[in-house]
């Protein structure tokens, strides 16, 4: 539930962008299953971060340097207590199915903000 919709947002911002993004996990249904809408695209680089993201990586912040950077996290990993004041603009978010026991997780799409992460 919501790669598709993920996948044709950053397809549509490759067209303009230089495009990274982060998401959960080294290997699985986050990376591999965007690694199959970009795997001819350039413009797209994705690679994996730990399972439980705490912080955002030293090197997700390294790629503003030329890049747009994007986090892409289910809720029950992502351990950010405030995203927003971890410098993570929500750009898209999808509520997975009702699980058994009434829990519900959501995919996020975040975007890095570069203005946060400047270093004067």
């Amino acid at each position: 539930t919501g790669l598709p919709q993920i996948a044709q947002y950053l397809q549509a911002q490759s067209e303009q962008h230089k495009i990274l993004v982060g998401t959960e996990g080294f290997f699985g249904t986050t990376p591999d299953g965007l690694m199959i809408y970009f795997d001819r695209n350039p413009q797209v680089t994705i690679i994996g971060q730990p399972p439980e993201i705490s912080q955002v990586s030293p090197q997700l912040i390294n790629g503003l340097s030329d890049s747009q950077v994007y986090l892409v996290v289910n809720s029950d990993r992502l351990k950010i207590p405030n995203p927003e004041q971890a410098g993570l603009k929500l750009v898209q978010s999808h509520p997975k199915a009702l699980r058994s026991d009434g829990s519900r997780q959501i995919l996020y799409l975040f975007q890095l903000d570069p203005e946060y992460y400047q270093h004067d």
